[in-house]
């Protein structure tokens, strides 16, 4: 026999002799006929042929449960998997930001002490000057007085001002005639157009009429050949003639022709005009060169902003293709290669970064300079400052959600501009990119590839998710009007304007190739209304007109979280 036969065959036996003994059918009852299940035809009880089968009979007992049993560890399994994932983003998040916080802090530091050394050194030398300015009016006006005319020359080469005055008023001229020194009044004489004989000081006085009350009539001459006026009276109506000391002095007062008096006062008015627009011209002068010297700043600036765009391009491309060459599975020494060339362009952008930032402070300060001489040419004191450090708001970057995305108080929907980010420490950067967003480095290549840029435009009106035109501490902002204007003319404006939201008129943007899910039905209002521009820089000093098209917000950098 074959061995499967002999095999029944012996185990027949063995259950025989054990004593199992096989049961026989009757005859009077017939066995019961068991119906084996079959899936798809009858209904799997009375194996009626065309009956459907019930769900509960195609599993065995408790099988459906434990199919949910799995999928519900799997789906945990997913969900720890994706919290993991969450943390350990979250985490990563959290130490680059922390250590950008300290970095950016520690660079704060640096840049507020040079202010404070500035400001300390400005003050200083403004102390000094007023103390030199001071001791050199009191000497002059000493000298005046005690008529030391050699003294006073000395003063006034020393670049004394010969029409300098008290605190009330009395000038040179005046302390000399109510010294009564012929000499030291004939010096200040003869500085014609820089000396007023007519000068009023405390209590309306004038050098002639001091020297009439005084009695020092050596000096009543000079006056009276020079202008000085006999007629103008004190704060209480006096003249020259009444409160002469002497009767030879009131004597010279009335036989002095006052024809003469108004020819010369008319002489001295046409000297005062021309030495006013002398002045004039000297602060006009100052004022061009000023500009003069903000020109070359800008050139200078606009050059170091040049080779800093170009050198992050560089940098970018380099990166892009060190990227590129890891998912290639490139040799380690191509590796090492593209990681040397990548390090090189770092030096290069440090370079260009600090040549940038001593170029944005020379504009600043030949900015401030223009300002302040325009000030003194109108007669304005000048207040200290920059203007575009002092607008927008200042914020956290812990409250940037509130003011993003949640929009406390309406303030974004009542300004209806789109922000405009200033963080020259970079974390926003960071922050943004962790959140869900289109972000587009305007300083590379491949993210400002018009039909990408064009995508990611599209794709964020599509969900509802903000677009973030980051261009770091480059000065590009009409490079990247031009790429969106390239995609469309006009694009950039009526983006700022929001002009592109109304009528969905974002749906002229939609190219064919987009897909099913960029047709007209999937674009939902209530995504649409979500949709966000920010804009981002990290340079202190953005430009006036985008700080004037947008809603500024600048970031502390605060040493919190930095340890």
């Amino acid at each position: 026999k074959p061995p499967s036969t002999a095999s029944t065959t012996r185990t027949s036996e063995s259950s025989t002799s054990a004593g199992v003994q096989r049961v026989k059918p009757s005859a009077t009852k017939p066995p019961t006929r068991v119906t084996k299940k079959t899936s798809g035809v009858g209904d799997g009880v009375s194996g009626k042929p065309g009956a459907k089968s019930s769900p509960s009979s195609e599993w065995p007992l408790g099988a459906e449960a434990g199919a949910r049993v799995i999928q519900r560890i799997f789906r945990g399994f997913l969900a720890r998997q994706y919290v993991t994932a969450r943390r350990s983003k979250k985490k990563t998040f959290e130490v680059e930001v922390s250590a950008m916080r300290q970095a950016a802090w520690l660079v704060q530091l640096e840049l507020e002490r040079k202010d404070e050394a500035k400001r300390r050194q400005a003050a200083e030398t403004e102390r000094r000057l007023k103390a030199a300015a001071l001791k050199l009016r009191n000497a002059m006006l000493e000298a005046s007085f005690d008529g030391d005319a050699e003294e006073l020359m000395i003063l006034v080469e020393q670049g004394g001002d010969p029409e300098c005055a008290d605190s009330h008023g009395n000038t040179c001229l005046s302390e000399a005639a109510a010294g009564g020194d012929r000499a030291t009044v004939a010096f200040l004489l003869a500085m014609e157009g820089r000396v007023d004989p007519n000068s009023q000081g405390e209590f309306g006085r004038t050098p002639l009429w001091r020297a009439c009350f005084m009695g020092k009539a050596d000096v009543i001459a000079s006056l009276l050949a020079t202008g000085a006026d006999p007629r103008i009276p004190n704060e209480s109506g006096e003249t020259c003639e009444m409160v002469a000391s002497s009767q030879a002095i009131k004597a010279v007062l009335r036989a002095w022709d006052l024809s003469r008096t108004d020819a010369l006062v008319a002489k001295l008015d046409t000297m005062k005009v021309q030495r006013a627009g002398a002045v004039a011209s000297a602060a006009q002068a100052a004022v061009g060169s000023a500009a003069t010297r903000l020109e070359a700043a800008t050139e200078n600036h606009q050059r170091a902003q040049k080779c800093l765009k170009e050198s992050r391009f560089e940098l970018e491309r380099v990166i892009t293709e060190h990227d590129e060459a890891v998912q290639a599975g490139k040799s380690e020494e191509v590796i090492r290669v593209t990681v040397c060339v990548i390090h090189d362009n770092e030096s290069r952008v440090a370079g260009c970064v600090k040549a940038a930032a001593a170029a944005s402070e020379e504009l600043a300060e030949s900015k401030a300079a223009l300002r302040a001489r325009e000030a003194h040419q109108r007669g304005e004191e000048f207040v200290e400052g920059d203007a575009l450090l002092d607008t927008g708001i200042s914020a956290e970057l812990t409250d940037l959600d509130d003011i993003l995305f949640k929009d406390v108080g309406d303030v974004l929907r009542e300004d209806g501009r789109w922000p405009l980010i200033v963080d020259p420490s970079k974390q926003t950067s960071v922050f943004l990119r962790y959140l869900d967003s289109n972000y587009v480095n305007a300083c590379s290549s491949a993210n400002m590839e018009r039909n990408r840029l064009r995508r990611s435009l599209v794709g964020a009106v599509r969900y509802g998710k903000p677009l973030v035109i980051d261009v770091m501490d480059v000065d590009m902002w009409d490079e990247v009007a031009a790429h969106f204007d390239a995609i469309e003319p006009g694009l950039w404006g009526r983006v700022m304007d929001k002009s592109f939201l109304e009528h969905e008129g974002y749906l002229g943007l939609v190219r064919s190739d987009d897909g099913e899910e960029y047709s007209r039905n999937n674009f939902q209002d209530n995504r649409t209304r979500r949709f966000m521009l920010i804009l981002l820089t990290s340079s202190r000093q953005p430009t006036q007109d985008m700080v004037d098209r947008c809603y500024t917000i600048r970031v502390r950098i605060s040493q919190k979280g930095s340890r």
